[in-house]
């Protein structure tokens, strides 16, 4: 990487990066809604690069869109969904009984998810005993459904009941240290 120039491409290494924008255009439900992005383009080469700046205006950008939704889920929402509980695109799309790609078209907003689907997505959101309960009854393995809090003191509890039935060890319960 050149530190001396850091607006250099840093594909060819021939000009200087030139600010531009480009268009994302989303069409919830038919709705038209266009972003402009930031980014910076060599006029060499024609690569583009993004500063950490424009990065950061660009994802208000996106989050702003929100309000043309008219309720529904932004792909960048149905994304955090699926990584909080550790759910593959295939696992999620079993829990919520649709087709293997439906949730890389909902991420990638190539289509958006039915009205009943957005509730439900939604409410798992909000409610992860819906999501366990999604998951006993497809029988789907989300791997990181219980927050890691939850596991450890789970875990905590069955430590002190296999030491507490282990034969030689005196009655006295043991004792958390809260």
């Amino acid at each position: 990487m050149n530190k001396a120039n850091p607006r250099m491409c840093p594909a060819c290494q021939e000009a200087q990066l030139v600010a531009s924008t480009r268009e994302r255009h989303f069409t919830p439900r038919g709705n038209p809604v266009v972003v402009e992005l930031l980014e910076m383009e060599c006029p060499a080469c024609g690569a583009t690069a993004t500063s950490a700046a424009q990065q950061i205006e660009n994802l208000r950008r996106l989050a702003a869109r929100r309000e043309h939704y008219g309720g529904l889920l932004l792909g960048e929402d149905v994304l955090a969904f699926r990584r909080r509980y550790g759910l593959t695109q295939r696992a999620a799309a079993t829990l919520f009984g649709k087709g293997a790609i439906a949730f890389s078209r909902y991420e990638n907003e190539t289509t958006y998810p039915d009205d009943a689907t957005t509730m439900l997505l939604s409410l798992a959101i909000e409610k992860p005993d819906v999501v366990r309960w999604l998951a006993e009854r497809t029988g789907t393995a989300v791997p990181l459904l219980d927050r890691p809090q939850d596991a450890a003191a789970a875990s905590t509890r069955r430590v002190a009941r296999s030491r507490r039935a282990m034969p030689g060890t005196p009655g006295s319960p043991i004792r958390s240290a809260r």
